[in-house]
């Protein structure tokens, strides 16, 4: 941005706009988009993979084999992050997210916020570099409106906060330049609170003493308590799940051989993300056996329904109903039917595992040391570490957003602009004395 000669209001580089697109830098933007949507096809795939067995799915990724579902999902996803984040960006911070709507609710007058120091900076004027202002009786804003210029949202941090701030300190960046050009104290626009812009504290000790108050702690501790809740299921999860439930359709009836048969219906779940294949037995009553299907085969991340028949010689001694137990074949399962035709990523054989739903028992190694665990965390990681990075590099090296001759700029573009029009004058005088009826 530009300003006019005598340091009035800024004017856009219409010039910069209008320059014609070099290699580099369509190189740069290529690459800028071609980032995007790789990020966003991989947060489609991520989401995904907490349906789909993850193993299996970064298989058929190499081949793009997915299935009709499968690819339906990861476009979407995909398409709606490239849309959000990529394409529209502020728009959806203005007009889309809710977060801003309720983050006011969460806010009080010492919450950490991009603050704009009206005791300093009210008046408001423009002055020349060696004027002294406060004998002009302004105050420290030069009202260049740089900060309004550089805000993604376009808004104006000079009159308070406002739920499209998205806190990128872009206005912060820009004010400590200028301030440092005027040779004024930076903190005009800065990170603090209401309280201490309006008390007049100053430095981190101020806000630091307001830090563990009532309402951080309480926001903290269900914070930490639920990500505690999270990490203690996800390492004391059931790989088994199992429910035992009554055929109502069928009866008790007397089968041949003198026997006494129950049906019932089992719902065998496998979480894990293997193929698993469970030996069902029965106890509880003497001579009871099963007579229908002993194993049975279990997909990773799916659930079977399973009829079970149990029997039992009849006129045993009643005992209370006997209970379905699920437990483990010590043979070696044979290779599986997978239910997908195309899939290629099944084991040749089945991992036996030790399980029961009395007593459950893990399979294999634990959940830490499979691969595709850390590949559905790492976007989550990434995304802290990137955040983490920003903000040392934000704290530590300067941000010259204003360039250190942009008076003098803005003079040379107001002359170019001024002896353009100046020339176009007498063209412009002949159109509308051509224009001009004349009157009868």
């Amino acid at each position: 941005m530009d300003r006019e000669a005598g340091g009035g209001r800024p004017q856009p580089a219409h010039q910069a706009r209008c320059r014609p697109l070099s290699a580099g830098k369509f190189g740069k933007k290529a690459l800028k988009q071609f980032l995007w949507v790789a990020l966003a096809l991989w947060t489609g795939f991520t989401f995904v993979g907490y349906f789909t067995p993850v193993q299996q799915l970064w298989a058929e990724s190499f081949t793009l084999n997915f299935g009709p579902w499968e690819w339906f999902w990861v476009l979407f996803y995909g398409f709606a992050t490239y849309g959000n984040a990529g394409f529209m960006r502020e728009q959806v911070c203005k007009y889309m997210c809710p977060y801003a709507r309720f983050q006011s609710a969460m806010f009080d007058k010492d919450t950490l916020i991009v603050s704009y120091d009206t005791r300093r900076g009210e008046p408001r004027g423009t002055r020349g570099r060696k004027q002294d202002f406060q004998a002009m009786g302004l105050g420290s804003c030069i009202d260049c409106e740089l900060c309004v210029q550089v805000c993604p949202t376009g808004i104006d941090i000079r009159k308070g906060l406002q739920y499209e701030c998205i806190g990128c300190a872009a206005c912060v960046d820009v004010c400590d330049g200028v301030m440092d050009k005027m040779n004024y104290p930076r903190g005009l626009i800065r990170f603090t609170t209401q309280h201490a812009v309006k008390t007049g504290g100053a430095g981190r000790d101020f806000i630091l003493k307001r830090v563990l108050r009532p309402r951080v702690l309480v926001y903290g501790s269900v914070l930490l308590a639920l990500t505690a809740g999270m990490m203690f299921s996800l390492a004391l999860r059931t790989p088994l799940k199992v429910d035992v439930v009554r055929d109502r359709a069928a009866l008790s009836r007397i089968v041949a051989g003198g026997k006494l048969e129950n049906v019932y219906r089992l719902q065998v779940m496998n979480a894990t993300e293997a193929p698993q294949r469970y030996r069902i037995t029965a106890d509880g009553l003497e001579g009871l056996a099963v007579a229908s299907e002993r194993e049975v085969d279990v997909g990773p991340a799916e659930s079977r329904w399973v009829a079970v028949r149990l029997q039992l010689p009849y006129g045993t001694r009643p005992r209370p109903a006997p209970i379905p137990s699920i437990s483990t074949s010590s043979a070696r399962a044979p290779k599986p039917t997978c239910a997908r035709s195309r899939c290629s990523s099944c084991p040749a054989e089945v991992k036996e595992t030790s399980m029961n739903p009395e007593a459950p028992t893990r399979d294999g190694a634990p959940w830490w040391k499979h691969g595709h665990v850390w590949l559905l965390i790492a976007g989550p990681v990434a995304v802290i570490l990137a955040g983490i990075a920003t903000t040392v590099i934000a704290v530590r090296s300067a941000d010259p957003v204003v360039a250190a001759d942009y008076y003098k700029r803005g003079i040379e573009i107001n002359k170019t602009l001024a002896a353009r029009d100046k020339s176009q004058l007498p063209a412009l005088q002949g159109r509308n004395h051509a224009a001009t009826p004349v009157a009868p």
